[in-house]
């Protein structure tokens, strides 16, 4: 596949910057360098340098955010398999739900867990929500679990929980449908 314009000028603009650098004896390493950089082994060495945050030089790092895999049941892993099948971004939904119950816009609605063995058959989604926003709703679930502590309230409040009732609520399902009672 051919370069786009704007990617094929940059490319020519390196090319061009390390033969000025290649013209003075005392920059001739740094075109060497442009030049490492356009090789495959230098998208190689970009894709590292990406990876542990150091891309951009100065600038915020760009890391991908962790891994999010939520368990979901079967019957709402259907649901939010169409949904992304019809254009549903479901880290955004996710992103969205969490700054909401940061906020206090968003009140989960908590289940009681399944006994042992009879819980429904379930998948996994995955999603890769923002690192930061991901580390303050642990934080904050953190915090929810220290509070219920000793209370007898049931669910455990943990990221991917709250991720799961973004989803239940966005979609409404499980105990965001329509016809669920709210709990008092």
């Amino acid at each position: 596949m051919p370069l786009n314009p704007r990617d094929r000028q940059r490319r020519d603009n390196l090319v061009k910057a390390a033969q000025v650098l290649r013209s003075t004896p005392e920059h001739a390493d740094l075109a060497d360098d442009i030049d490492y950089v356009l090789s495959p082994d230098g998208a190689l060495f970009v894709n590292r340098l990406r990876k542990h945050g150091e891309a951009d030089a100065g600038g915020p790092k760009t890391e991908q955010p962790d891994n999010m895999p939520i368990r979901i049941p079967e019957d709402r892993l259907k649901v939010l398999q169409q949904g992304r099948k019809d254009g549903v971004n479901l880290t955004e939904v996710v992103e969205n739900g969490f700054r909401d119950w940061l906020t206090g816009k968003f009140e989960l609605r908590l289940e009681p867990r399944a006994k042992r063995g009879s819980a429904p058959t379930s998948g996994i989604v995955n999603i890769r929500p923002h690192q930061d926003l991901q580390d303050t709703v642990a934080a904050k679930c953190e915090r929810v679990r220290a509070e219920r502590a000793g209370t007898g309230q049931t669910g455990a409040v943990y990221p991917t929980t709250v991720a799961a009732h973004c989803l239940y609520a966005y979609f409404q399902i499980g105990p965001y449908a329509p016809d669920t009672d709210r709990p008092e």
